[in-house]
């Protein structure tokens, strides 16, 4: 895990590196069940790496997201995720045994 947020009504969202491409978001109901895993929900495209500089230059090479960066953004997005996670299908995700 490299980040979590806990809402205030007690939901729990996590996000992971998949080792691969995108990164996976794991969300859980306040009692604990899991209300939706996925290792590729968030594209690495708009998520975990700086690509400009402080200046608004392309970087080479992007600079990796701090835990705290990743703990900030899964707050600012926390009702949009918690909105697409409930209505995602889920006979669309990715069972874990295949992770």
């Amino acid at each position: 895990m490299i980040a979590e947020h806990i809402t205030e009504d007690g939901y729990i969202l996590r996000v992971f590196s998949t080792c691969y491409m995108d990164w996976g978001l794991e969300v859980l109901k306040p009692n604990g069940d899991e209300l939706f895993y996925s290792p590729h929900y968030l594209s690495n495209e708009c998520y975990g790496t700086h690509t400009e500089d402080e200046e608004g230059d392309v970087l080479e090479e992007g600079i990796p997201w701090t835990e705290k960066e990743w703990e900030q953004r899964l707050k600012e997005e926390a009702d949009d995720l918690l909105e697409g996670c409930e209505a995602f299908d889920a006979s669309c995700q990715v069972p874990r045994e295949w992770v």
